[in-house]
């Protein structure tokens, strides 16, 4: 039986489809992607099992999900003249952290393709044990004024 609340809910970035994932009663999670506005159809995407957090990339061409701890995937969509997915391609991200589907997403694709995510951490906030580590954000304010101060205009 489906839920009566899918969860998960993603547009794509054209506006015309929505990506969302749903439990059942025994626990299962399977993905679906439908048209928007709806039209009563809808296809599955997935059902593998924990199969959720789904994200469209930025031309729509391909769906990321998760589909359990470590696991990642991308699948092809095409939504035109007809819908068809193909098949499912693993993806290694073995240092991101994919959370349980009752957390927020926390990984994205920037408008090159490229994956970015959380980093996984121990308690202390170091990276784990054998998990490559992370380059460092830095945040920096007031940079037009150090740029004026580094390079004075005459």
């Amino acid at each position: 039986m489906q839920s009566t609340n899918p969860t998960g809910a993603v547009f794509s970035p054209d506006g015309r489809w929505v990506a969302y994932y749903y439990s059942n009663e025994a626990g299962t999670r399977a993905l679906w992607a439908q048209p928007f506005p709806a039209t009563g159809a809808r296809y599955e995407i997935s059902t593998d099992g924990d199969s959720h957090h789904p994200l469209w990339s930025p031309d729509g061409k391909q769906l990321f999900y998760v589909t359990g701890p470590d696991q990642f995937v991308s699948r092809s969509i095409r939504t035109q003249p007809s819908f068809e997915r193909g098949n499912a391609v693993r993806i290694s991200i073995r240092q991101l952290l994919l959370r349980p589907p009752f957390f927020q997403r926390n990984f994205d694709v920037t408008p090159d393709g490229k994956i970015v995510g959380t980093i996984l951490a121990t308690s202390s906030g170091q990276p784990e044990a054998g998990t490559p580590t992370a380059p460092q954000i830095h945040v920096v304010l007031n940079w037009l004024e150090e740029l004026k101060r580094l390079v004075p205009t005459r």
